[in-house]
């Protein structure tokens, strides 16, 4: 019974830490976003310079400082195109450094080389299509905290359904925690704040097409989470870093959201029109602040 009632205990204390972490990075990212473009792109920019050291030594890279250092110098070069206004030569930038790195992995037969240049693709692109929101479209906010939203939900909601159902394991051999409860109970969350904000935040676009947008980016951003599982688990790794207590490193926190505002980018690109015919009008935080009163 004593045995039964510590699991508990340490059950319920493993979660309060993970929860307590996501208010302080929300709280944190919320911060950035109330700044602005230039709070926005200083706090991408710092993500990005943790994330690589993160990324080489999670994947072990040999040489691990030299990479770091290569990395982040070369993305930081491709943030600088794309904030001045050359958004398609910095994504060409980035393509470009990728292939270099995949080539001399290639002509040396270095493993490194391939897992600098796979970390291009993993940490640079997701930082850099939220770059070319703030540059190219003007409710890039509406776009990000959208992505963070159901980032947070979905991982919220599968850590309570993961941890009150358990029940069949969604993958084993790539994260042995999660369920397919766990994903069923991120799912839902994100849909009940998906219909919180299509009815509150004067969303025109219709209810049904947006907890559809909402469910499909939910499933993508546990595939966010499970992809980056499976890089660590052939690594070797448990956590992508100690940053974060309770959650890792910041590749642990953000793996879901840099596949949501992926895919949402993509989307946005594909079809501006839509999106800023039918996000909400007012400017960010304006749309939130005005609205509060219906919330009660």
């Amino acid at each position: 019974m004593g045995k039964y009632q510590n699991s508990s205990k340490e059950q319920m204390m493993r979660f309060f830490k993970r929860f307590s972490s996501s208010l302080v990075l929300i709280l944190i990212i919320a911060t950035a976003f109330l700044t602005g473009a230039i709070g926005t792109q200083i706090l991408l920019a710092v993500i990005t310079v943790i994330a690589c050291g993160e990324w080489c030594s999670m994947t072990r890279i040999t040489q691990k400082k030299r990479a770091r250092r290569f990395m982040m110098v070369m993305l930081l070069m491709g943030f600088l195109q794309i904030y001045f206004g050359y958004v398609y030569a910095g994504f060409g930038w980035l393509f470009l450094v990728c292939s270099g790195s995949m080539f001399m992995s290639w002509l040396t037969w270095r493993r490194g080389f391939f897992w600098m240049g796979a970390g291009f693709l993993y940490v640079g692109l997701p930082i850099f299509a939220c770059f070319a929101l703030i540059e190219l479209f003007p409710k890039y906010m509406h776009v990000l905290v959208w992505a963070a939203l159901i980032a947070t939900a979905n991982d919220t909601g599968g850590l309570i359904f993961g941890k009150l159902f358990a029940g069949p394991k969604l993958a084993k051999r790539i994260s042995p925690k999660k369920t397919w409860a766990g994903l069923a109970g991120g799912i839902l969350l994100v849909l009940v704040v998906g219909w919180i904000l299509h009815q509150k935040l004067n969303v025109e676009m219709p209810l049904s097409l947006f907890l559809l947008t909402n469910g499909l980016l939910a499933i993508v951003s546990s595939l966010g989470d499970l992809f980056e599982s499976a890089i660590k688990r052939y690594h070797g790794f448990k956590d992508s870093g100690d940053i974060i207590p309770g959650h890792g490193g910041v590749l642990d926190r953000l793996d879901g959201f840099f596949a949501t505002v992926l895919l949402l980018a993509v989307m946005v690109w594909l079809y501006p029109d839509v999106f800023s015919e039918q996000l909400p009008n007012q400017e960010f935080p304006s749309v939130f602040l005005e609205n509060v009163e219906n919330l009660d």
